[in-house]
Order: structure tokens, then sequence, then C-alpha cells
């Protein structure tokens, strides 16, 4: 009978240790190279997360909760109900996807249970075991690698073949390659090779056998390059190796030509051109770590302003020395200074990496050191009381000067709104434009009082009958103009995916209207709701009143963002009136 090649797991009797293992290896495979997965050791507590996926492009979160039960999780198993909901309850922060993997099937009783549990937090995937075999078989080495048979072992230890085959595992796979590695030493006194094995790929890794190997023996690599083959990444990773920095750049077979290795035998090549060479340059671990300070002086104070670092590369190359710091965990500042040969100016290029959901402070920091680089026009940085690079901040500090301003004012605002909603989010990866003008308008209501409400031009409404009884609406239901305050306390608005409970606000329009009067009111008089539009009567915007409007009653301010438009005003007919007659 012939054996199949990829045997079925048998869920039912594998055992949690082999299953967790099993689901591992699978979550790896499914997520792939742009999700960092993370096995949870839960020896200690593992929070209700047994595996965790960060995809840190997309800012995503994803966690899996391992429940070995292969007999489900309903009917006499029902109590097994409460360990998945504790497991899922204990996660400190929801994730975007929750993940419940158990070698089972449900009932309707159990999805429903799982939908309850997860509610609208979250979204909700099971694996149940129809689920993973279909996975496993699109996965069948893994299949091979748990489930593997012994056959073929068996049938070498029959023929005293076991170290051949590994029949001894791990210890006869380190005895064969220590034998090799003492044959590949015999060869030469000075050098010898260290091999590894990646997939299909072996790698040979050149070493010195002693301190003087290449004074008695040396080596020497000569290639050429085609120079149309090397992208801007690449030459802007040559210029930065040349100046004695961190940098590899690779050039494919068919960029290489009349590559020759000479010197000692174990060593020696011909003339080859297919090709791939890699030219690496590691960062200096000598400089590493150690502290600095950016002053920056000539900007909008007297005073310098501080920033504080630390080095984590630099060293002199051939075509000059270098500096490269990092500020507030996220903005790089590389100096770079040409030799006297080269006969040019130093440059600094800055750069800001901000991580995804970076903390408010922490972009707050880095944006007040880019606005500081703005304005200064000395740069200097220090190591305590030792100097070590000045520059003028003229044309030679490359970055976008433009940015972060504007980035600076959105981070402030967002700041402002945190501490009043207590709430500590991060920063947002997307903000588009009616979001960027609430953040602003929300931050004025709070600390200015009145400001005006962006995009709001009207408000919906319904009126209950009992309505046409108070002589107070009597001439808004007539279709007449008036003024219109509503109040919200707390007031709570949803912005880039975030809920803020902030303080009271109120809406407010001196001259609004109820559209289709007649209608409302043939209603009303029905005994039955209307639902309203109430439109400002020139289409201005409303107002939006803060928590601590001022007693005397300030007047609405503009937002203040020159990108974006100001709101349009509210006019009384009088001043319309003049603003017609007045012939400029």
């Amino acid at each position: 009978m012939r054996r199949s090649r990829h045997p079925a797991l048998d869920w039912d009797t594998i055992g949690q240790p082999l299953f967790d293992r099993i689901i591992e290896a699978l979550v790896q495979r499914i997520y792939g190279e742009d999700w960092d997965v993370r096995p949870i050791d839960g020896s200690g507590g593992d929070g209700g997360i047994d595996i965790e996926c960060l995809n840190t492009k997309s800012a995503t979160r994803h966690v899996c909760q391992l429940k070995y039960f292969p007999e489900g999780f309903s009917g006499k198993h029902g109590k097994r109900r409460q360990q998945i909901e504790r497991s899922f309850k204990s996660l400190e922060e929801k994730p975007d996807k929750w993940i419940l993997v158990a070698p089972c099937s449900a009932d309707q009783g159990g999805y429903t249970f799982l939908k309850k549990l997860i509610g609208d937090t979250t979204e909700l995937e099971f694996w149940h075991r129809a689920r993973l075999d279909e996975m496993l078989a699109k996965n069948p080495d893994l299949v091979d690698h748990f489930a593997r048979e012994d056959y073929g072992v068996e049938q070498a230890k029959q023929l005293a073949l076991e170290k051949a085959v590994l029949a001894g595992g791990v210890e006869d796979l380190t005895e064969r390659v220590l034998a090799l590695g003492h044959t590949t030493d015999a060869v030469d006194p000075n050098w010898t090779w260290d091999f590894a094995r990646e997939g299909d790929t072996v790698i040979n890794t050149l070493r010195p056998r002693h301190a003087r190997a290449a004074e008695v023996a040396p080596i020497n690599i000569s290639f050429e390059v085609d120079s149309t083959t090397i992208s801007d990444e690449g030459r802007t990773a040559l210029r930065d190796m040349d100046f004695g920095l961190e940098g590899s750049i690779t050039f494919p077979p068919g960029a290489v030509r009349g590559l020759k290795v000479e010197g000692p035998e174990i060593v020696r090549q011909g003339s080859s051109d297919e090709v791939e060479v890699t030219l690496v340059q590691p960062a200096n671990p000598g400089i590493a770590g150690k502290a600095v300070e950016l002053h920056l002086t000539g900007g909008a104070t007297a005073l310098p302003q501080v920033h504080h670092g630390v080095l984590i590369d630099g060293r002199p190359g051939p075509a000059g020395a270098s500096l490269r710091a990092v500020f507030h965990g996220v903005v790089t500042l590389t100096f770079l200074m040409p030799t006297i040969e080269q006969g040019a100016s130093g440059i600094c290029n800055v750069s800001v990496d901000y991580p995804p959901r970076a903390p408010l402070d922490t972009v707050q920091r880095a944006t007040a050191l880019m606005v500081d680089l703005s304005s200064s026009t000395v740069v200097e940085l220090r190591q305590g009381t030792r100097h070590l690079v000045t520059f003028s901040a003229d044309s030679r500090l490359n970055f976008d000067r433009d940015r972060y301003g504007d980035l600076a004012d959105l981070v402030d605002d967002l700041q402002v709104l945190a501490d009043a909603a207590k709430n500590r989010f991060p920063m947002p990866i997307e903000l588009n434009s009616l979001d960027r003008l609430w953040v602003r308008a929300l931050r004025l209501a709070l600390e200015h009082g009145h400001t005006y409400a962006p995009g709001v031009h009207g408000l919906r409404a319904t009126l209950e009958p009992e309505i046409l009884d108070d002589p107070v609406h009597e001439s808004l239901l007539a279709g007449e103009p008036g003024a219109i305050f509503t109040r919200q306390e707390p007031f709570t608005v949803e912005l880039f995916n975030q809920r803020l409970t902030l303080p009271s606000m109120s809406l407010y329009h001196p001259s609004v209207r109820i559209e289709d009067h007649e209608r409302v009111r043939q209603e009303l008089a029905a005994g039955t709701r209307s639902n309203i539009h109430l439109a400002s009567t020139d289409g201005s915007t409303f107002t939006l009143i803060g928590p601590n409007y001022p007693p005397e009653g300030a007047p609405p301010i503009g937002w203040g963002l020159p990108q974006l438009a100001e709101p349009v005003a509210f006019a009384p007919a009088e001043t319309r009136a003049d603003a017609a007659s007045d012939p400029a």
C-alpha cells in the first residue's frame, strides 16, 4: 500500500504543546514578511495574548488566542467559554483583530457567544478545525515537519548509514559539520572558511586564523562596476560609506566585471563576471550611545535652544569624516565633513522617522527641534564641554523647512485636546481637512471661548406636536428667521478614529430658518413628529462656544490655518445692505 506523502495531523491526539508549536509556525507562514509575529510565553502570564502580530507599515495589531479544545466549547464543554471570555477580557488594549484558534467545530450558539463577546470593539476571526486543515493543506511542508515518517531512517540504520542521513539528529549534524571544518582549517595556516546554509544557499565567510594573517598572506579583491547600474539610493550609500558611515550596497550579476581574488590558494579565484558583490560597512561600535547636545542659536529667542541626543555612528573615511546622532528617538542629523583635498563645504542631512502610533509628546519634542532648526543660524554639536562640529544653518542644512511649522501647530492643538479629554491617544496616522479644522476649532473653543464650527451651516432635529403650544417657537414655525442655541454637556466628538469626550460645548447662530416650514406645521398639527432642518439664512457658519465663554460675550475668532479657508461669518442684513450700496 502506498503511503501518503503528507499525512494529516490528528488534532484529537496531538496535545496542547504540539498544537501550540504548529499554530505558531502556521501564523508566521500565513502573515509573512510584512508582519512581526511574536509568540508570547505565558509562563509569567500572557495578558490574553498567545501570539501577537504587528504590521508597522499600517499600524495594525492582531492577537491570536490558542485554545486546545478538540471537543469544542459547547454542550457539556460549555464551561470552556469562561476561559475564552477571560482571555479576551484580560487584554489591556483591544487589537484591530482578535483570532480564536481551536481545533474544533462550533454550533450556532458558539458563534453567537463569540460575536456577543467581541461586540463592536474589534474584528473577530475563528480558525476552526476545517479552516486549520485548509491552511495546512496549502503548507504541506509544515505537515511534513510535524508528522514526518521514520521509514527512511530505519532503512538507513539497517545499512549502517545512520550518520549519512543524520539518524542521530543534531548530534550527527554537529559531528559532520565539525569534521568538515577541521578539513578546511588544514588547507591554509593563515586563513580559513566558516560556512553556513540558508535554504539552498551556502554562505562562506573568510576568517583570519591569527592577527597578522593579512600581513603574512595578503588578499586583494578587484572588480569593475558598470556605473549606469547604480541607483540613486546606491550612490547615497556609497557616499555615506566613503565618509565612514554604516552602509551596504549590492551590485547584481551583470553589473560586475572582472572580479578577481588574488592571494593564498584557499581564496584564489580567477576572473569572473556573473557574480553578485555586496559591500558592507558596519556602524562604529566605539561611538554608539555616547550622549551629545545640539545647540541652536540665532532663532526667535536670545538664548540657544538645546536638545539632547546620542551618537549612533561616525568615523573618518576616504572622503572625509562623519558624525550621526539621533534626538528624541526620531530625528537623525548626519554631519558630513569633507577632507581639505575634497575642497567642498560640509553638509548636515536631517531626517525624521516617526514610529506608527507615536506618543504625542514624542512628536511634539521632535517637531519643536525641527522648528528650532528652521529658525536657527548656527548649529553646534557638543559632547559635554567638548566641541564636535559647527555649521551655519544655510542651504547646507538639508530638510523641508515649511512642513514642520504646520506640524508643530497641529501637535500643539492635539495636546490641548488630549489634556482636556484626559485621553492619551497617539499621533494620528492620517488627518483630513475637516478633522484638522475641528482640532483647531475645539482648541480655540476650550482656550478662548468662541470660534466657528467647521462645516456646520445647519442642524437637523425632530419636533414633537406639543411645540405648537410654545409661543417662543411660533415665528420659526411660521418660516421667519430666528436665533438657535444648543448645548451638549459633556461634548462627544469622533475625530481621526478617536472618540473624545470634552467639557460642554454649544452651537449658536443668530439667524436660522426652518426649511419647508409649511410641511412641518401640517405634520405637527396632525399630531405627528416632524423632522426639520434649520439652516443659516445667509449660508454662514454656526459658531462653537466653549465652557469658558467670557461673560461680556466675545465675538468668534477665526481658525488661523493659512492652508485652509476661513469660515463664512454671519453678516446682519443692515451690514449686507451697506456693503451693497458702497460704490467701492
